[in-house]
């Protein structure tokens, strides 16, 4: 059940004490050991060795992760995996670890978000694992990406498990409904606007810039809504510009290339009506799997949802079309080790499992992470021939463009997120530029990024902060 924002409040003020307690321990420890020096796991009566694992997420990823466990135990008899499941939220996943580490009743392996587990890491509450990559990943089997977007100041704080890169579904019979041509790698912002224009119907039948269009009463969008912090890093990348400076230290949203790609963003939705806006709220839901958008641009872990949803229409994927630079985005969360467990060898085994052939072959039966962040995996027919989509040699092709989102270098990510949310959305009701937004929100923003990683908010302290 949700914490209302009262309990999770008080939470809050009862959890600080020992969160800083925690921190301070860990500053005080001595470095990350090698793997050969953490201390043997105590057997549980059944004379196996207990690893309490912390899952997330829906009924289908947990059905998943107990069918890894089964081959895990099959596979390494001593050991027995008691899941500690959590639903819901991000943020009620991350109150939920908190309050297990201040009740010192802290899991052995947690399933963790790739956005947010740097002030873990920051406040010293997670263990280090790069020994233990060191010695057992081979890091050339894995798409690098997969791991720099799990890593904190360049040491490797989970393994792999889900996620991916921004591509392009579009829907095949509204294409050869509208008589155009599908899309390909050679797209430009260009070609996406004038296409979407065209793909974006109200319900009279009549385009944007017809006499007598309505963008109240739409009947269908060219493009969907990208305004999510992954597509703005993305179009700002394209666009020549950055959200960071260089050195990650101050944030440049008040530079031309970041805030005119913004704009641009912006007039998707208030000058061209092409994609959803906050503007023209309409009265039936307008997604791509409904049928009602004919491009989405999004990450690539969400094919799971379209092959589930999207059975009225046929549909494949492209490259984002690109700006000035050909940019994509993208990252991936997985399975952390709580510096507090008693067993760190022996949860290991089991998050290196999880990123093992055998994790990703089924994590991609479910669509999470596409593609599979094993190479091996991602290049073989089992992959590439289980459609649709058909194009699914994209998701491969477009990981050499790939850049981390800005929110990767970030510690203070969701307080970030919100001061940053909070000045665009004058921009997307039209009440602003976005040049005059980001310069006003530029110098806060530099202030959050500037704070002193060792101090870092935990995620739900920075849910909390006004």
């Amino acid at each position: 059940m949700a914490l209302t924002p009262l309990s999770r409040r008080r939470f809050l003020r009862t959890v600080a004490l020992g969160a800083v307690s925690a921190a301070v321990s860990a500053a005080c420890a001595p470095a990350a050991p090698t793997p050969e020096a953490a201390k043997p796991a105590t057997p549980a009566p059944s004379g196996k060795i207990v690893i309490r694992f912390m899952s997330r997420g829906g009924q289908s990823y947990l059905a998943i992760l107990q069918e890894l466990a089964k081959k895990f135990e099959v596979a390494n008899p001593k050991y027995q995996i008691k899941f500690e499941h959590a639903e819901g939220t991000m943020e009620e996943v991350n109150v939920k670890f908190q309050t297990q580490m201040a009740a010192g009743t802290i899991p052995d392996v947690i399933f963790i978000d790739g956005l947010t587990f740097r002030p873990f890491a920051a406040r010293g509450m997670l263990h280090d694992l790069e020994p233990y990559a060191q010695r057992d990943l081979n890091k050339a089997d894995y798409f690098e990406f997969a791991l720099d977007a799990l890593r904190y100041q360049g040491r490797l704080y989970a393994t792999p498990y889900d996620g991916g890169l921004y591509v392009m579904f579009y829907n095949k019979d509204l294409f050869d409904k509208a008589g155009l041509k599908y899309p390909t790698a050679e797209w430009t912002w260009d070609t996406l606007v004038e296409s979407a224009r065209k793909l974006t119907v109200d319900q009279n039948g009549r385009r944007p810039g017809e006499p007598g269009f309505d963008p109240l009463k739409m009947a269908q969008y060219g493009l969907n809504n990208i305004t999510w912090h992954g597509g703005l890093s993305l179009f700002i990348y394209q666009n020549g510009g950055d959200v960071l400076s260089e050195d990650k230290r101050r944030v440049v949203l008040d530079q031309p290339p970041a805030y005119e790609a913004l704009q641009w963003i912006a007039d998707l939705m208030n000058k061209h009506y092409v994609s959803p806006s906050p503007q023209y709220q309409q009265a039936q839901p307008m997604t791509f799997t409904n049928g009602r958008i004919a491009m989405a641009i999004m990450g690539s872990w969400g094919l799971g949802g379209v092959r589930r949803e999207a059975k009225d229409f046929k549909w494949d994927v492209a490259p984002v079309p690109q700006g000035k630079k050909k940019v994509t985005v993208g990252w991936a969360s997985g399975m952390a080790i709580p510096k507090a467990t008693k067993i760190p060898d022996d949860a290991w085994q089991w998050a290196r499992y999880l990123a093992s052939e055998d994790g990703q072959r089924e994590i991609m039966k479910l669509g999470t992470a596409t593609p599979p962040f094993v190479k091996k995996i991602a290049l073989s027919d089992e992959f590439l021939k289980d459609t649709p989509p058909d194009s699914k040699r994209v998701f491969i092709d477009e990981a050499q463009y790939l850049r981390l989102p800005a929110f990767m270098y970030i510690v203070e990510s969701i307080e970030f997120a919100r001061e940053w949310n909070t000045a665009l959305d004058a921009v997307w009701l039209g009440k602003k530029t976005a040049a005059e937004a980001m310069r006003e929100v530029t110098p806060k923003l530099t202030e959050i990024v500037q704070r002193d990683p060792g101090a870092a908010k935990l995620p739900a302290e920075q849910y909390q902060t006004k």
